[in-house]
């Protein structure tokens, strides 16, 4: 059971106001699939994203509300064709299980696991019941762009594996040429930093649901080196364009930016009064700066600079035997950290970040390394995602993105720009007349994984995609209305 606190989470209700019957009725805005646009077949290519994940899992709700079948049933408006996904059955509609809240203890709610209903054939491997029939939703979760040639991937991928015969080896790019699509989405690479994010830059980190760590290309924890990137795109767009079909490529939004990464400081903030915490030298105890810095330097660390006063209260490894206080501005506490950096008695609360005591400390013995008062007690890697790290991804975010760009331009397709979409969504609190936002839970744009999107974000998503396809084609195909069509955000019990 995971427990999140979070206070003022409010329930938003949207009214819709009818016009007057006795006005003159308008046109309607005509529609068109534009310019030598043939959606008979389309096909969406890409990862989790494509695929609906959310909630930290794959199930059917979630599969009925991708970003795609929103796009499938406004091509259909426009001569579109049907658009088949690799659905879990009714028995089986939980899929790969995901994450529910189921009650609320006060203002907070509890997060528990689904576990009936799954479609997971082994729950040691991750195997998933097998799909069979015809299938347009290549959404692969877990799958990275420098994978997209790599034939071992097609088993060692639970959600690749349930969409080919029974001990396939095939190539992503293969499986995507074979669909033969008249039109496409593609929407793939945020793996290739997402995993390096989740894990705090550190190979040791949780793997957050949807990043699957086995593969044989590279090491998922790690962000893809960008030559690599580069012509794995270069072998994906051609395969898609190889008969001339036309599509809409997305860009990368700043991962950097998830509610993954950006919901605990704020927590641990509101928890210490709406300002996060500092630690003051001399404790209570006693201790010095001097002493508790010494006690770093005797673990084998540096000295994390501790001064006399007030100092940034968490220390944590900013990479091998390097630790640094934390500035609660540019280094960020993980959502995979949470329930470490809460526990009453090890966490925040008891001197994590700081110093503990040790408990094999003699007062009679002579203090030396193996005899101190008190251990080095720094915050593990893998929950910080610090301020290098986060630019170390901000660099190859636009190192792919500029690549995405390039690619579809020469193939004169539309281009979704992700990253500045977020941006503006965080920034004004909506788009598009949707007032969402990027807060966990209570936003309505990211599922309770922190990280992948609900209904209603796969919606606003989906309308970008229209709105960067009748761009470029000179096209006029409706933009969903998300408002009036009342498309859910998080379920609240």
């Amino acid at each position: 059971m995971k427990l999140i606190s979070y206070k003022n989470i409010a329930y938003a209700a949207l009214g819709t106001l009818a016009l007057a019957a006795c006005k003159p009725k308008l046109e309607q805005t005509p529609i068109s699939k534009g310019k030598s646009l043939d959606f008979t077949k389309y096909v969406a290519v890409g990862n989790s994203l494509t695929a609906g994940f959310a909630d930290g899992g794959l199930y059917r709700d979630a599969q009925i509300n991708s970003y795609p079948n929103f796009l499938a049933g406004q091509f259909k408006l426009v001569g579109g064709g049907d658009f088949p996904q690799p659905l879990f059955s009714e028995a089986q509609k939980n899929g790969s299980g995901y994450q529910q809240i189921t009650e609320w203890n006060g203002s907070t709610p509890v997060i528990k696991p689904v576990i009936t209903e799954l479609a997971v054939t082994n729950a040691t491997t991750g195997q998933l019941a097998r799909h069979e029939g015809p299938n347009n939703n290549l959404g692969i979760p877990g799958l990275r762009m420098v994978e997209v040639t790599n034939a071992s991937v097609a088993q060692l991928n639970p959600y690749f594996e349930r969409l080919l015969p029974p001990l396939t080896a095939k190539k992503y790019t293969d499986f995507v040429g074979e669909s033969n699509p008249t039109f496409f989405t593609c929407w793939l690479g945020n793996n290739d930093v997402l995993g390096y994010a989740t894990r705090g830059g550190d190979s040791t980190g949780i793997f957050v649901s949807g990043q699957y760590p086995i593969s044989t290309t590279g090491i998922p924890g790690t962000i893809t080196a960008t030559p690599l990137f580069n012509a794995s795109t270069d072998s994906l767009i051609n395969k898609l364009t190889a008969n001339g079909a036309k599509g809409a490529v997305a860009t990368i939004p700043d991962v950097a930016t998830i509610p993954f990464v950006r919901t605990v400081n704020p927590a641990v903030a509101a928890a210490n009064g709406g300002v996060f915490p500092r630690i003051t030298f001399p404790l209570a105890s006693g201790l010095t700066a001097a002493q508790a810095n010494l006690a770093y330097q005797l673990a084998g660390f540096n000295s994390p600079g501790f001064t006399t006063g007030s100092n940034n209260y968490a220390v944590y490894i900013a990479g091998g035997t390097v630790v640094r206080q934390m500035n609660p501005a540019i280094d960020f506490f993980l959502l995979s950290g949470q329930a470490t950096l809460t526990n009453p008695t090890t966490g925040l609360a008891a001197g994590l970040g700081v110093v503990r005591p040790n408990p094999s400390f003699n007062p009679a013995n002579p203090v030396g390394p193996a005899n101190f008062p008190v251990l080095a007690n720094p915050i593990a890697d893998n929950i910080v995602l610090d301020r290098q790290e986060v630019s170390t991804i901000r660099t190859a975010t636009s190192a792919f993105n500029t690549k995405l760009r390039s690619a579809a331009q020469i193939k004169g397709l539309a281009i979704v720009d992700a990253d500045a979409i977020f941006n503006q969504i965080i920034r004004d609190n909506g788009i598009d007349g949707v007032s969402v936002n990027s807060a966990f839970i209570s936003g309505g744009l990211f599922s309770l994984d922190g990280v992948h999107l609900t209904p209603k974000g796969y919606a606003i998503v989906a309308n970008q995609f229209i709105k960067a396809i009748n761009t470029t084609y000179i096209a006029q195909i409706p933009l969903i209305d998300v408002n009036a069509r009342n498309i859910r955000g998080v379920v609240f019990p």
